[in-house]
């Protein structure tokens, strides 16, 4: 039976995205819709009671493209809520290998409602764990992103706490990059939308117009053909020797 040690109060939040979607080319208002709140605790019984009935990362479906929250009271996991405005996240990404995004969250979710931050406590907003086709990913929500001092000794702590291994990178993003790479690929998906609607009315328009003149259906010219853009994929090479085994020294540690 688990102590009912009293905590801060503290809110667990799903959302299943649209798998067709990048997350990040989402709107932002069907984005805060869909999030939807599991419940809150403020004891370390009540945190159990909802965490043990949610699905591990691990164990969420292929093809599931799934997010889990946790946030402090008060505070919704969105860019625009007053304490998260003027921060940022820390991110972890992880290999959808050996249950080792299970073993992170948990420990990462440990730390955040044990007060384990110390005196930086404050600072921290939140977690999300993204449940994605290739991996998985972590991230800590701080509230200050310009308060670097605070950022860097988050930092420290999470790598401390998880006991995260040299080869696991931490990258810091603040949240104002986030809105405007959103507002970018939002503003470039209409002008290509309006670029092809203009281009497709002109071809119409030009097509009736050769039609009603010859009397039948110009013939293809160079001019006619459509052009084909061809998508580069890069290649990476990795000295795949010493990452495999540093990888599977660490899924031991999930076992």
């Amino acid at each position: 039976r688990r102590c009912a040690i009293t905590l801060r109060r503290y809110s667990f939040f799903y959302m299943r995205r649209d798998s067709r979607k990048p997350p990040d080319m989402e709107n932002t208002t069907n984005y805060a819709s869909s999030i939807i709140k599991i419940g809150s605790f403020d004891s370390v019984q009540g945190f159990f009671g909802i965490y043990d009935h949610l699905l591990k990362p691990h164990n969420v479906p292929t093809g599931c493209v799934t997010d889990y929250h946790l946030f402090r009271e008060g505070i919704t996991p969105t860019w625009e809520d007053t304490r998260n405005k003027n921060g940022g996240k820390w991110i972890m990404r992880l290999r959808k290998t050996g249950g080792l995004s299970s073993l992170f969250w948990e420990e990462l979710l440990l730390a955040i409602i044990g007060e384990q931050f110390d005196d930086l406590t404050d600072h921290v907003c939140g977690a999300v764990v993204s449940i994605r086709a290739n991996d998985d990913i972590l991230s800590l929500w701080t509230a200050d992103a310009n308060d670097q001092d605070a950022i860097n000794k988050i930092r420290d702590i999470i790598r401390e706490k998880l006991e995260l291994p040299p080869f696991i990178s931490l990258e810091y993003k603040r949240h104002s990059l986030s809105r405007n790479h959103v507002w970018r690929a939002q503003n470039k998906q209409d002008r290509d939308h309006n670029r092809e609607r203009d281009h497709n009315r002109e071809r119409d328009h030009n097509r009736d117009r050769d039609h009603n003149r010859d009397g039948h259906r110009p013939r293809l010219t160079h001019g006619h053909v459509a052009r084909t853009n061809h998508s580069h994929s890069t290649s990476h090479t990795h000295n795949t020797t010493n990452t495999e085994r540093d990888w599977s020294t660490l899924r031991s540690r999930a076992k």
